[in-house]
């Protein structure tokens, strides 16, 4: 007992310590994703290949059943079920950042690609735009390229055929890359679909990267374009680049250069997705103009796609967003930032993301509270232009402490949880031992009196 507690805490310290290290030491991280996380991809992967199925889905469904099992075996023995449950921890927390968390430091793709990152007007935003329109028309999959019609309505042994064949080209499509970037001349492990890929949709996931086998894992029961792109994007994170914007764009140069026309299809559609939620943020009727130019079958996997993912909205898929988007900005927020005035944060989120509501739809992205804020605040928030060029930010933060200071405290604190720290409607009620309808006549009559104040 002794020794697994002593493991446990030199697993946790070590952990620390190599985070540390590539928060702090300049070129650590870069120097560990180049030597010693490749010769770790080649162990894990080598090994979870070794099985045709997803060992981490497998590894999940034997560890639950451990824990139970664990829980009946030991339940008067809390001091050891403790101690078990501190080794796994650490144990999973120590895979986690030698295989995955210390990359998220490296360089990213763009500086080794010596990519020039600046910004775009409108019309070259607009040409890029129909650019990828007339490549998604070109690439239309003949009926041989596609998956069967009813695919995710078939089992993992039903669809297997056609999985295999899509794995195989995204290995081929990854490998193909280095031609060009030498960063991804890399042997690649089989992709494997989880075999019960509902595990994923319920989160509103399409793949994910397992850092504790070192698998590409993904969602088979997506709409069929979706497949090869999020195969080449999990295959990404394999080779170390951690950062999902940078995985999407890796995915997508592998899908395009890729031989296989449904590749080439998914690719360009993605690309299209995210340039075509940029042009509509700028140029909402040029948007329009060119989606309309669309292929037919193209504006039908769209269509398709929102559908398939409306299915899944609820309670589950809130939790995954916000357990993964802690897990991100635990890792990306460097140094971690904190809004100091409620109205510069409500500034700052309004500029950056008012509207990605419409592009976290099309783009399979998760939801959580902010969304909604937004559409509560929309009204009484002015636009960041309209902060930007008639208020000082002395003035506004004279402005908002003077709104919270003219509320009764209690409705401040309902305020400040809502639209500060964003807590749902249910967990301000729970804390506040209020009803949720309370909470709701609250905020809404409190916006009201923003609006007028």
């Amino acid at each position: 007992m002794k020794k697994i507690f002593a493991a446990s805490v030199i697993m946790g310290i070590l952990s620390v310590l190599l985070s540390l290290c590539a928060r702090k030491v300049t070129g650590f991280a870069q120097a560990y994703s180049v030597t010693v996380y490749p010769v770790l991809k080649g162990i894990f992967a080598r090994i979870s290949g070794i099985f045709p199925f997803s060992v981490s889905e497998a590894g999940l469904y034997f560890l639950l059943c451990f824990i139970l099992f664990c829980l009946i075996r030991w339940f008067k023995k809390p001091l050891f079920l403790l101690n078990g449950a501190c080794f796994i921890a650490a144990l999973l927390f120590f895979l986690f950042t030698v295989n995955c968390g210390i990359n998220y430091y490296r360089n990213s793709f763009s500086y080794e690609a010596g990519f020039v990152v600046r910004s775009h007007s409108i019309d070259e935003l607009y040409a890029l735009c129909s650019d990828l329109v007339d490549n998604v028309n070109e690439n239309v999959p003949q009926e041989t390229d596609t998956p069967p019609s009813d695919a995710g309505n078939l089992s993992y042994f039903q669809n297997f055929p056609y999985l295999q064949k899509m794995g195989k080209e995204g290995q081929k499509a990854m490998k193909g890359l280095a031609d060009q970037y030498p960063q991804f001349k890399s042997w690649y492990p089989y992709p494997k679909p989880l075999i019960n890929p509902r595990l994923l949709s319920i989160q509103q996931l399409t793949g994910i990267y397992s850092p504790f086998t070192i698998e590409a894992n993904y969602n088979s029961e997506i709409p069929g374009y979706n497949i090869p792109h999020t195969i080449c994007h999990e295959l990404s994170h394999l080779q170390g680049y951690m950062r999902e914007d940078e995985a999407n764009f890796i995915g997508y140069l592998a899908c395009t250069s890729s031989e296989d026309r449904s590749f080439r299809y998914s690719g360009y559609l993605t690309g299209w997705v995210y340039a075509g939620n940029a042009l509509a943020k700028a140029d909402y009727e040029g948007f329009i103009e060119l989606y309309k130019k669309l292929d037919e079958k193209a504006r039908n996997d769209l269509e398709d796609n929102n559908v398939f993912w409306d299915r899944f909205e609820g309670k589950t898929a809130e939790v995954s967003t916000k357990v993964n988007d802690t897990y991100l900005k635990t890792w990306n927020s460097i140094p971690p930032t904190r809004p100091k005035i409620l109205k510069a944060f409500l500034g700052k989120i309004t500029r950056n993301l008012a509207l990605n509501i419409y592009k976290s739809k099309n783009c399979q992205k998760r939801k959580g509270e902010v969304p909604l804020v937004l559409d509560e605040l929309k009204e009484c928030i002015p636009s960041q232009n309209d902060i930007d060029t008639e208020m000082e930010e002395k003035y506004l933060t004279e402005y908002i402490n003077e709104f919270l200071k003219s509320l009764p405290r209690e409705k401040r604190i309902i305020i400040v949880q809502r639209y500060w720290y964003l807590y749902s409607i249910k967990d301000i009620a729970e804390k506040n031992n209020l009803s949720q309808s309370n909470v709701k006549m609250t905020l809404s009559r409190s916006r009201t009196k923003l609006k007028e104040f």
